[in-house]
């Protein structure tokens, strides 16, 4: 008798703790999927804007690029203490996200494949404790125009 109560309280001081992780780990997956579904369609929505532009009109700049395309002028930001990315179309400026790391959105270009633009930033949400779940995201396209 002694020793069941002995193994079911080792047994229970070993598996609260690890079902402690396993519903925090859960909590995580919860705040963060909406966000990195969002996040996915705004890297897409920037590729397929960055896919138009034409190579010779890339201008790089401090979480910015700014580019032609055969309807107008493009650029995508991100400006200083703002978590959005934009986008600006001639005059308009469209939100395509909240959910950034301020000062997080990158782009590049390299030397040795002048055509290729990489894209970078890191995606935030806030848990219940006040403290943030960060998710970086990349990618990078081939301009050809």
């Amino acid at each position: 008798m002694v020793a069941t109560l002995t193994l079911c309280a080792i047994v229970v001081m070993m598996g609260v703790p690890l079902l402690s992780l396993m519903l925090e780990a859960h909590g995580m997956a919860k705040v963060m999927a909406p966000v990195v579904s969002e996040g996915a369609l705004v890297m897409e929505r920037m590729i397929r804007e960055l896919r138009q532009a034409d190579a010779g009109s890339l201008q790089l700049s401090a979480g910015s690029i700014a580019f032609s395309t055969p309807t107008g002028q493009r650029r995508l930001h991100q400006t200083g203490g703002d978590a959005g990315i934009y986008l600006v179309q001639e005059t308009e400026e469209r939100l395509l996200t909240r959910s950034v790391e301020v000062g997080s959105l990158s782009f590049m270009r390299w030397a040795d494949l002048p055509g290729l633009v990489g894209i970078s930033f890191t995606l935030s949400a806030p848990l219940a404790d006040g403290s943030r779940i960060r998710t970086p995201l990349s990618s990078a396209v081939h301009v050809i125009r």
